[in-house]
């Protein structure tokens, strides 16, 4: 059972209504104290020409608890606020939806109401007529979390659904969505960034020469020890491969041993597809034939 607590606001926004949503109950807190910085009895309305305050004058100091607060004048101060309302949203779209709570203020304007009082009959009425408000907000996260790819797991801290549900999937997909950004799109431009900054502070005499580096993100996913050592192994198998098809350009003169240092050193690994360019691949016939390639590449993968 999930519980949640709130004070009882003037005029609750829309978090108040969230937290009851997700909540099996709600308890409205009014043996606290009242604050003049707290939205006990005052709003912020959006009017003609900006946003305009709202009070419910009360009679009550800082030591005051929230339940023994009452209105000042409630037969004259209650329908004056009213008539800001009626005038600032008379004219906006289902405003004759929210004209049951102008009724509600209007007929509590009477003497003796507490300020407590009105504010859990506005929030009450709120919470009865909140039918279909679920739907709306499930078909709202779900259009959200498509148009993101950010699972409802993550961008709004839901539970999985389903039997014997963990998220680990959804967890595992938005990482490797996550991943392949930075290593497509974030990493030439960050670099890019960097060799700017580095070289305007070579310029600036601010730094001798420009240093190497490598760049490395932080890991997303914490994976077991069984995990790492699967993933290291595959990752050497990857790396050998890459070595042998190196080694096959080198001795076929498409790249020279000192490209393939250089992009050791600036990548930290080497990748064919960013060191050889269509220019690299423009040979005379007479230097390698695709069939020597092919050959050659099958005699190195298959030695035996």
């Amino acid at each position: 059972m999930i519980l949640t607590s709130h004070q009882p606001n003037f005029l609750p926004y829309m978090g108040v209504i969230y937290k009851a949503y997700k909540s099996d109950a709600i308890v409205l807190s009014d043996d606290v104290c009242y604050s003049k910085k707290g939205m006990h009895n005052w709003n912020v309305i959006r009017a003609k020409n900006g946003s305009q305050k709202i009070t419910v004058p009360v009679n009550a100091h800082h030591d005051t608890k929230l339940c023994d607060v009452m209105i000042s004048e409630p037969r004259k101060t209650l329908p004056k606020i009213v008539r800001t309302l009626e005038e600032t949203y008379a004219k906006t779209k289902h405003f004759e939806e929210g004209q049951e709570i102008l009724d509600i203020i209007r007929d509590m304007a009477v003497d003796g109401t507490g300020l407590t009082e009105l504010n859990i009959v506005i929030i009450k009425h709120i919470l009865d007529h909140m039918s279909g408000v679920k739907d709306v907000i499930d078909t709202t996260c779900n259009m959200l979390s498509a148009v993101t790819n950010i699972p409802q797991t993550i961008l709004f801290g839901r539970s999985p659904a389903g039997m014997n549900a963990t998220g680990d999937s959804d967890l595992e997909n938005y990482y490797n969505m996550v991943e392949n950004i930075q290593k497509q799109n974030m990493k030439a431009n960050a670099r890019t960034v960097i060799d700017l900054i580095l070289k305007q502070g070579l310029i600036e005499g601010k730094i001798p020469e420009i240093p190497k580096y490598k760049m490395k993100f932080a890991a997303l996913w914490s994976l077991s020890d069984t995990e790492q050592a699967d993933i290291a192994q595959k990752k050497a198998a990857t790396e050998q491969t890459k070595a042998q098809t190196a080694q096959v350009y080198i001795d076929s003169g498409v790249l020279d041993p000192s490209e393939v240092r250089s992009s050791l050193a600036t990548e930290g690994e080497f990748d064919i597809e960013e060191v050889i360019t269509e220019d690299d691949l423009n040979l005379p016939e007479d230097t390698f034939s695709p069939t020597e390639m092919s050959g050659t590449l099958m005699g190195l993968m298959n030695p035996n």
